[in-house]
This record gives structure tokens, C-alpha cells and sequence, in this order.
């Protein structure tokens, strides 16, 4: 008979299912994160490159980067997906390349100047819900990169009353752990800029009379931008937009709706 248990727990409570659930198209996302700091980071265009990823989680951007032999720091405000992150390195015999650091986003301490080029996809940026603790974080990220180093951040902006409730489905597995998470996601109402993620993952461990079903559901908000809004953000910590690129590494144009990866750099380096 499978045992079947029910919880809420924090999105980010356990780095394994985390891990398993985002893990594949890893690499290939990787290598778009690559060709892009090699085309707009100055003295980037061959060789090892040092790589800072704020709101790293369990490391697998950094992972891939350090097998394809560059280093890196990631930074989390979670000791527990650092310390994941920081034993699957091991595993995978990249440990010397890479640190994995516990500090919030827009208030953490690196060895400055020393990157080519800092990371932020999925919309990470977004769990920064104000717009002191953004530009904290800018100005953190500035200190970090070497003059004319680049910060590739993915973004979704949308115009005002466009967004709808909407959902999505992500599922990931390896030897022995199966994870299906369904997402709702919930527009704000009126002014407010707070969007409500609400999920539900269903892991699944063992077979036959082992198996295990547990059920998580959690939820989490991230900050909404229309175009001008995050600009005006970028324009205030004095970034300016050099790129953008859509998720397979097409340059595209910025557009007041969508998702894209932005390549950003300080205005006065």
C-alpha cells in the first residue's frame, strides 16, 4: 500500500525536490548564459570565466558552469540549499571552482572587483519586493563585476491590468524520486505590485509496498513590473540595458510584455 503523507512547508524547504524539479535543460540554458557573457564581457571572449550568481538556490547554474571549466560564487539567503549546493559539487568533482555564501540578495559581501559576469534567471530578482531592497542588491552586484562586467538577469514584465490568473506544471525525476509540482499563479488586485505563486508538488520516492507519496503545498509572492517600472528602477541604481535575448539565446527586442534575459551594465563603467 503507498503511505501518503500531507504538508505546507516553504517552497524552498527541501533542496533535493528543488533540485530535481528544476534540473533538467540545465545545461542547455547554461550554455546560453555562456555565449552571452562571452559576446558582451570585455576580456570574456575565451578562457575561465568567474561567475557570481545571487539567489543560487542548490547550484546548478554554477554546477554546469564549473564543468565546463569556469568558477564561481553563488550566494543564497537558505543555509540549507547552500550547503546542497555546496556537496553536490563535490559529487561532481567541481568543488574547488565554486563557494556557495548564506546572505540575502541585496545585502551580501564578495570579493570585489573580481567577476566577469553575474547571473539572475527565472525571474529571481522578482522575490525583491521593494524598490530599496532592489536597489540594494544593484549596487551589491556593481561592487562584484570587473569594469565592464555584465549582469544577466531574467525578467518578465507586463503592462498594467494585463496579467490573468494563470498555471503551469514542472516535473523532474531521478533514481528513485519523482516530483510533479502544479503552480497557480494570482494576479495583484488594484495598485498592488505583489503576484501570489501557490504550488503543489507531489513527490514520489520507492515502488511497490516501499513506495511514498507526500504531498507539499506551499506559496510564495514575487513583485510585478510593467516596462517602465523596471526601467525606472534600473535607470535610479545607474544600469543601463545593453542586450536582451529570449530563453534559447535569440537576441529580441525588449518588449512591454514577457519574459527575456537582459544583459545590464553600471553606466559608468
Amino acid at each position: 500500500m503507498t503511505a501518503v503523507t500531507s504538508d505546507r512547508a516553504s517552497y524552498y524547504a527541501d533542496p533535493l525536490v528543488y533540485h530535481v524539479l528544476h534540473l533538467s535543460g540545465t545545461s542547455a540554458e547554461t550554455r546560453v548564459f555562456e555565449r552571452i557573457a562571452r559576446r558582451h564581457a570585455p576580456g570574456a571572449a575565451s578562457g575561465p570565466l568567474h561567475w557570481l550568481e545571487p539567489a543560487s538556490g542548490t547550484g546548478r547554474y554554477l554546477h554546469a558552469l564549473a564543468q565546463r571549466g569556469h568558477t564561481g560564487v553563488g550566494v543564497d539567503l537558505l543555509e540549507p540549499m547552500n550547503r546542497f549546493a555546496a556537496e553536490e559539487a563535490q559529487r561532481l568533482g567541481v568543488g574547488g571552482r565554486l563557494r556557495f555564501l548564506t546572505a540575502p540578495m541585496e545585502s551580501f559581501d564578495v570579493p570585489q572587483p573580481s567577476f566577469h559576469a553575474a547571473l539572475n534567471p527565472i525571474n529571481s530578482v522578482r522575490h525583491l519586493m521593494t524598490d530599496k531592497a532592489v536597489l540594494a542588491h544593484l549596487a551589491c552586484v556593481r561592487r562584484a563585476l570587473r569594469p565592464r562586467g555584465v549582469y544577466i538577469v531574467g525578467v518578465e514584465v507586463n503592462p498594467p491590468g494585463i496579467a490573468q490568473p494563470s498555471e503551469d506544471v514542472w516535473k523532474g525525476r531521478i533514481a528513485g524520486l519523482s516530483v510533479h509540482q502544479f503552480v497557480s499563479y494570482v494576479p495583484p488586485e488594484g495598485r498592488s505590485r505583489r503576484e501570489t505563486a501557490m504550488s503543489h508538488k507531489t513527490v514520489i520516492t520507492g515502488r511497490g509496498r516501499a513506495r511514498h507519496e507526500r504531498h507539499i503545498d506551499s506559496v510564495y509572492h514575487l513583485r510585478t513590473y510593467t516596462k517602465p517600472q523596471w526601467e525606472k528602477i534600473l535607470r535610479a541604481g545607474g544600469w543601463s540595458v545593453v542586450a536582451c535575448y529570449g530563453p534559447t539565446g535569440r537576441p529580441k527586442a525588449f518588449e512591454p510584455v514577457g519574459y527575456c534575459l537582459q544583459v545590464l551594465r553600471p553606466q559608468d563603467r
